[in-house]
């Protein structure tokens, strides 16, 4: 294009020393070369692209499950903008499904100081501190996107979210029934409402909010599943077929689910049907490999069946997941002294299903741990923006 203008002006240059054209033609013919000059110019800058055009072919990515592709483009954005309050938002999303909740933050942060008002930054701010474990920070930006917008429920589910982590009880309980006032029909706020009255001893008003949350959303499986506790923790006639009842509607809605199929276990396990909590308890196992009270609970069920080697495998899986875990201490101290026996007795090969002794009872210690409840504790994540300005 330099290389254009620098023969035009070299060519009028030579029609001038001449004289074979007049200042009129000369001008003329300048003002030619200019708009040529012009047109190439606009060419060039519209085969470049800009950071909007990164920030959508992003977003596009995003939306196709590409996460590490959309993250190269957001970095091409602002790299041409450094100032680009919505790629930097959209990085901290991408980074926090990742599960890098620092470098979320980090993102987060520059998105709400290149723009003061980005609730959608601010909220994804404080759910990147709430991961890393750090609520009373997490409380800050929640505060202050409240602040610019006080009618979305979203906003004090948030507030509530992270007061229920620092412990404040009725914080969180002031916050879920303000989101639950802003929107009679979010159904999350109704559920941990009543998960807070669950843990004050108000089993009814817990059932209640439970029931509330089902109600607006069918398919809202944390309310199933806290239903089916609020009836697994009752001693009722048929108290205990609800739970089970409530427990199988949640896993039908998340099949995949680890917590549904492990509460699901622990009800049978109370209904003496071992077999389906073993099913049950392997399908948690598969999903939740790394949770101790998964491979404690199926100890408990091989233990029942005096397959005591199994049993005692499970329970030192338990341990050396979480050392202090006391009812698997105690298990294993108790099953130990029995497998030691029985392979003296009638050595390894036999050991899974030798009885050489009748076993004693197993301590009043070691109960089946209860079920988990679920909670909205963690809030879905902001979703990309697609560009600056674009709330």
């Amino acid at each position: 294009m330099c290389d254009t203008i620098r023969r035009g002006q070299k060519f009028v240059k030579q029609l001038r020393d001449e004289k074979e054209i007049t200042d009129m033609k000369a001008l003329f013919i300048g003002i030619v070369l200019f708009l040529m000059v012009s047109l190439t110019s606009a060419v060039y800058a519209a085969d470049e692209p800009g950071p909007g055009d990164y920030n959508d072919t992003g977003k596009t990515l995003y939306n196709q499950g590409d996460i590490d592709g959309a993250i190269e483009q957001w970095k091409l954005a602002v790299a041409s903008d450094s100032t680009y309050a919505s790629a930097y938002n959209n990085l901290g999303v991408a980074l926090y499904d990742k599960k890098d909740y620092t470098g979320s933050a980090v993102h987060f942060m520059k998105a709400v100081t290149f723009d003061s008002t980005f609730v959608k930054a601010m909220n994804g701010l404080g759910n990147a501190y709430l991961a890393l474990d750090k609520p009373d920070s997490a409380l800050v930006f929640f505060e202050k996107s409240v602040a610019l917008d006080k009618n979305d429920a979203q906003q004090y589910q948030n507030i509530g979210n992270a007061r229920f982590a620092l412990g404040d009880l009725d914080g969180a309980l002031t916050a879920y029934e303000k989101a639950a006032g802003t929107s009679r029909n979010y159904a999350p706020a109704y559920n941990n409402i009543g998960i807070i009255l669950q843990m004050k001893n108000d089993m009814a008003g817990a059932g209640e909010n439970f029931r509330r949350a089902i109600k607006i959303d069918s398919r809202f499986a944390p309310a199933y599943a806290n239903l089916g506790k609020l009836y697994y923790q009752e001693t009722g006639e048929g108290y205990l077929d609800r739970a089970v009842e409530y427990f199988e509607n949640a896993l039908v809605i998340e099949k995949n689910n680890g917590v549904h199929s492990y509460n699901l276990a622990l009800a049978y396990m109370k209904k003496d049907d071992y077999r389906k909590a073993e099913q049950n308890l392997k399908q948690a196992e598969k999903l939740m490999p790394d949770d101790s009270d998964v491979q404690y609970a199926l100890g408990l069920v091989y233990l029942q069946w005096k397959r005591n080697p199994q049993a005692k495998q499970y329970f030192e899986k338990a341990l050396a997941l979480a050392p202090d875990h006391t009812n698997a201490r105690t298990a294993l101290d108790y099953v130990t002294p029995i497998v030691e026996e029985l392979f003296r007795i009638k050595g390894p090969e036999n050991a899974p299903v030798a009885q050489p002794q009748e076993q004693p009872p197993a301590p009043a210690v070691t109960p089946a741990p209860p079920p988990k409840e679920q909670s909205e504790e963690t809030p879905p994540q902001p979703e990309p923006e697609a560009k600056n300005g674009d709330r």
